[in-house]
């Protein structure tokens, strides 16, 4: 039997090294029971049009993968992989051509921004995400938000600092937590972190 190739590409984010520590070496020596040969490739495509990884991010977020360009390696490392794992790498049509025998693209993150899902679809790769991958901290942040807005936080550091001329609208009191009713627009994954049972 033919072994799988899987091919995990990391994006600075996602590092070869992460893969050999003991608790995720252990999840990937699971993949040996189905004959899957496992390797790793860097890409660091995001920074190849001169952006600094944090734009480059916003970019792919706003506006899709199609201007990534990719070095000759990562080319050739997905030419063979049956399955291949990103996280922030873009996917585009210049990568998904290349990839002549992925069958499955997995997307470790809960967005698919970074993939032209209509190129994988048109070639056959079915594309799955990690819905709630970082859905804790997520709504972590979301009340800590609502706290920071009831108590007036943020205006209050904004008026300390120099320059700052603008006054704020009287009348706004803050209530205590135990009295607020907080409705939420949709009850997602992250909404459904932070409900009251």
């Amino acid at each position: 039997m033919e072994k799988i190739k899987l091919l995990i590409v990391g994006d600075g984010m996602i590092k070869e090294g992460d893969f050999k520590a003991d608790h995720i070496k252990k999840r990937l020596d699971l993949f040996d029971e189905y004959g899957a040969e496992i390797s790793y490739d860097t890409d660091l495509s995001l920074e190849s049009d001169g952006n600094a990884r944090s734009e480059a991010i916003l970019r792919i977020e706003t506006g899709g993968p199609e201007w990534v360009k990719y070095t000759p390696e990562v080319l050739d490392a997905v030419k063979d992989a049956d399955v291949i794992v990103v996280c922030y790498s873009g996917v585009n049509s210049e990568l998904v051509k290349a990839a002549k025998k992925c069958k499955l693209l997995g997307v470790l993150r809960s967005g698919v921004e970074n993939i032209n899902v209509k190129a994988c679809t048109e070639q056959g790769i079915t594309v799955s995400n990690s819905p709630g991958w970082v859905s804790e901290p997520v709504a972590d942040f979301a009340v800590a938000m609502m706290l920071a807005f009831n108590r007036n936080i943020s205006r209050d550091d904004l008026s300390k600092r120099p320059g700052w001329r603008q006054g704020f609208p009287d009348g706004f009191k803050p209530i205590l937590i135990r009295d607020a009713t907080v409705g939420m627009i949709g009850f997602g994954i992250i909404a459904k972190k932070w409900r009251s049972d």
